[in-house]
């Protein structure tokens, strides 16, 4: 693993980014997508002006305030912007998983639980290949039907499903997967809700954050380790998952 440096500008930092498979002109890593580290505060003015704050005013203040100041950039190799995204401080857990239920890697993260927010530039597309359209949405986990309009889509029924904040107001948990699906169609162009999989990294964990590819599935993941506590337990962990960013499902 090497740090990629691409025109990194005063309120970005370079992260690392897993690329062994790709190769440029003259055997060089290269890789088509870059993920850089957005600055905690805002910078003052530089040649006359000023550096925007790093979370976007549009984010309602009580979900800014459960969320870390410092965020992630996606771009491509070229510098455009794909998305900013910032993860909440904790993450609540569940004492016990949820029963009876298969396909997911994360039974103790209650449905509806707040992860994030996404600000997209209207460059990419979710999971089911729909546009996601500018703005910033809130990152909610959910979990996939059992149904035969979703069978094979993907590995796992674990997903970050994108809510608007001009419809979805309150922070605590929408936990009641129906309700979820019904708040997160608002925000999307189609009957379909906006989502991002999700996945249970494997091996050694990274010490950052970083951006890896999953070559069978052309898939490009962002792997994050935000802290997590479950209630009443007085120390906290850190909970290790991997968002698929760039790529969408194969058996659409």
């Amino acid at each position: 693993m090497r740090t990629l440096l691409l025109a990194v500008s005063s309120v970005l930092f370079a992260l690392p980014v897993a690329r062994s498979a790709w190769r440029g002109a003259g055997d060089e890593p290269w890789a088509p997508y870059v993920l850089k580290k957005l600055a905690a505060e805002p910078l003052p003015e530089e040649g006359g002006e000023a550096v925007p704050p790093a979370l976007p005013e549009e984010v309602p203040a009580a979900f800014r305030e459960l969320l870390e100041p410092a965020g992630l950039r996606v771009e491509d190799a070229g510098g455009k912007v794909l998305y900013d995204l910032w993860l909440v401080k904790e993450i609540p857990l569940a004492a016990e998983k949820r029963k009876g239920e298969l396909g997911t890697r994360f039974g103790n993260l209650p449905i509806g639980t707040l992860v994030g927010v996404l600000r997209s530039y209207g460059h990419e597309y979710d999971y089911k290949e729909i546009p996601i359209a500018e703005g910033c949405y809130a990152l909610r986990y959910g979990v996939q039907p059992e149904d035969g309009d979703h069978l094979g889509t993907s590995p796992t029924r674990d997903f970050l499903v994108l809510t608007s904040f001009r419809h979805d107001k309150k922070v605590l948990p929408v936990e009641d997967m129906e309700r979820l699906n019904n708040l997160a169609k608002l925000a999307s162009s189609t009957e379909h809700p906006l989502t991002l999989y999700l996945i249970e990294p494997q091996g050694e964990e990274s010490k950052e954050a970083r951006l890896y590819p999953e070559g069978e599935r052309d898939e490009w993941i962002v792997e994050v380790a935000p802290a997590a506590r479950v209630a009443g337990v007085e120390e906290a962990t850190k909970l290790r998952l991997g968002i698929v960013m760039i790529g969408c499902s194969k058996s659409l």
